[in-house]
């Protein structure tokens, strides 16, 4: 029988808009304090952080210390802390960039926010490669960049280092892309988003990666865009994606990353039902 052990993404902080142009970044202290004694109730294994929120240098210092409050509450509720997702809508972080002393300082600011866990390590850091789409005739440049950033991460990171497919014309959209990245970086693994190939079957992807995976993301999508519906509530192949993770051998925990609207116990059940259906087709 496979099945993997349960897990679910939690965002440390959450946008409040004033107008066209301001906002205000809120913590999410309440609803992680919520969400973590619901899954440690329910028997969920481990969690993933989303520190997703600092948008320049001036709020990352301003909020990284409720990410360290983000950390004592997944630990105090007893479920593993597996993974920091960490920032990937600001400028700071661009590791394609073809800048270098751009590219430099993202990763920098990898160390810089790294140096916020200290003892606190998880299992991996999920990086996302680049901060919007790119054109054709820039790719391969910034393929190249990527691969330099990287490399310099892995080399200071203590723990696992897995980065993400992009989704619409991101880097590593294509696991042709990716896998030429691996290649190029030995210590580097992937998160795969089954929600994020359009242009190729997220079946396919997993089996062109294969023991690279070291976490996945978990959640629906629709014909046109990534929508991180519940597994079921979209058009994704499931039972074929579940078929393609036991053949690569992947054994990690299964992460579901849907919206924050659907509920510990919601997953919960998804969970149940997609492994009980997945187990009794091969009885």
């Amino acid at each position: 029988m496979y099945k993997l052990r349960l897990g679910m993404s939690l965002d440390c902080f959450g946008i409040k808009w004033l107008d066209e142009k301001r906002y205000k970044i809120t913590f999410r202290e309440e609803e992680l304090l919520s969400k973590t004694k619901q899954m440690s109730e329910l028997g969920f294994y481990g969690a993933e952080l989303v520190t997703l929120g600092p948008w320049n240098r001036e709020e990352e210092i301003e909020n990284y210390p409720f990410v360290r409050r983000a950390v004592e509450i997944v630990k105090d509720s007893g479920l593993k802390l597996n993974t920091i997702h960490l920032p990937f809508s600001c400028l700071l972080w661009n590791f394609t960039s073809l800048d270098e002393k751009e590219r430099k300082a993202s990763v920098e600011s990898v160390r810089w926010a790294i140096s916020h866990y200290e003892n606190n390590m998880p299992n991996c850091f999920v990086l996302h490669p680049d901060t919007k789409p790119n054109s054709d005739e820039e790719r391969p440049a910034r393929l190249e960049q990527l691969k330099k950033s990287m490399y310099e991460i892995c080399e200071f990171v203590p723990a696992k280092v897995c980065v993400e497919n992009m989704t619409n014309n991101g880097m590593l959209n294509v696991s042709s892309e990716a896998k030429e990245l691996l290649d190029a970086v030995p210590k580097l693994n992937m998160v795969i988003d089954v929600n994020h190939p359009l242009t190729e079957s997220p079946v396919h992807y997993i089996e062109e990666i294969g023991s690279r995976i070291k976490n996945v993301h978990i959640s629906d999508r629709d014909e046109l865009k990534e929508r991180h519906y519940m597994p079921g509530e979209g058009i994704l192949p499931w039972q074929e994606i579940m078929g393609a993770l036991e053949k690569v051998g992947y054994n990690e925990i299964f992460n579901f990353e849907v919206k924050s609207t659907y509920s510990p116990l919601e997953v919960k059940n998804c969970y149940e039902k997609l492994f009980k259906e997945y187990n009794d087709e091969r009885k």
